[in-house]
């Protein structure tokens, strides 16, 4: 199975997950080959060897960064260290990712796993918990990039929804993963504004329909009609007819606002 597949298979019933693949950073300094030198200076050579690697490893880590940045928009940062048996070591967040969530600081979000744990939805944490550690599992089968869109709860207890990048940060050596990166920003706004247009369009379908009211009395004749308002309960008086398409088919939100209007009448 290749790795798009691998990722398409997780078990991904609370929110949404994608994989891709990310920048590769192979302009890093060679190290010294210490066959190729007299054994008595290879003492020397390793230390320089050690040094190399660790300057190469700060500045790979540094491009990553940067790459997640770019694909994150500068938004809310996550930051997990792993040792070499891939067990978590530490967890951060950026100040950004506090401030997004309503959090004062340091003190009123420490940066913990738990922390993270505590910003989700209750009714979907386990199974976002469930997909990152699994995600973790499996990380040598998934390409670098990971993608997720999933609810959080703010501290004042209200939700909104995040999207964003993670990076999967493998040691060379091994392969083992050393840290694992990502970055999310609120959609919230975006999600609602779609979700209002559904609902708009509904409306539409709902009350596209014709109907010649008797001032007199109130009375009515349906002129033209559509299998949603076939649905509504009938009613002699056109008001109390009007009322009950409201009823059935639109959201509890728009229910005062159409009330108001057609009580002015």
């Amino acid at each position: 199975m290749d790795k798009n597949a691998k990722a398409a298979s997780i078990d991904n019933g609370v929110g949404q997950f994608a994989a891709e693949a990310s920048i590769e950073v192979n302009d890093l300094v060679p190290l010294f080959d210490l066959l190729a030198y007299p054994e008595e200076q290879r003492a020397l050579l390793t230390e320089c060897n050690r040094r190399i690697d660790e300057a190469n490893n700060k500045y790979r880590i540094a491009r990553f960064r940067e790459d997640m940045f770019a694909k994150g928009l500068k938004a809310g940062m996550y930051f997990c260290t792993f040792d070499r048996d891939e067990n978590l070591l530490g967890f951060e967040f950026n100040d950004e990712t506090r401030q997004m969530l309503g959090y004062e600081g340091l003190e009123d979000l420490p940066d913990e796993f738990e922390s993270w744990v505590k910003t989700l939805v209750p009714e979907e944490r386990d199974g976002i918990v469930k997909l990152f550690w699994d995600s973790v599992r499996i990380h040598r089968e998934l390409p670098d990039i990971t993608h997720a869109t999933y609810r959080m709860q703010k501290k004042d207890g209200s939700i909104i929804w995040v999207t964003g990048a993670g990076r999967f940060i493998r040691r060379p050596d091994d392969g083992s993963l050393e840290i694992y990166m990502g970055c999310y920003r609120d959609i919230t706004a975006q999600l609602e504004r779609e979700e209002y247009l559904k609902i708009i369009e509904s409306i539409g379908k709902v009350f596209n329909f014709s109907l010649y009211i008797d001032a007199k009395d109130m009375s009515y004749r349906m002129i033209s009609t559509n299998e949603y308002v076939e649905k509504v309960p009938k009613d002699p008086d056109a008001i109390r007819f009007l009322k009950n398409n409201v009823d059935a088919s639109v959201a509890g939100s728009f229910r005062k606002s159409l009330y108001n209007w057609l009580n002015k009448g």
